[in-house]
């Protein structure tokens, strides 16, 4: 389930992870915001599985 919706500092703060999105870089993970890491303060198994996925997604269309 996707939920869209604004969140506050706190919930970033205690987040297991954070990632960004947009089509110039794909999916970029977030690991600190402010000096305030985010979950363990390096990209988690979830946006890497985003990651990956989008990189062969892409690689698809080009080929």
């Amino acid at each position: 389930k996707i939920i869209e919706k604004d969140i506050t500092p706190k919930e970033l703060y205690t987040a297991d992870e954070c990632f960004i999105t947009f089509s110039g870089a794909g999916i970029v993970p977030i690991t600190k915001i402010w000096n305030k890491k985010i979950g363990k303060g390096k990209c988690g198994s979830v946006t890497e599985m985003l990651i990956r996925f989008y990189q062969g997604e892409t690689l698809k269309t080009k080929a």
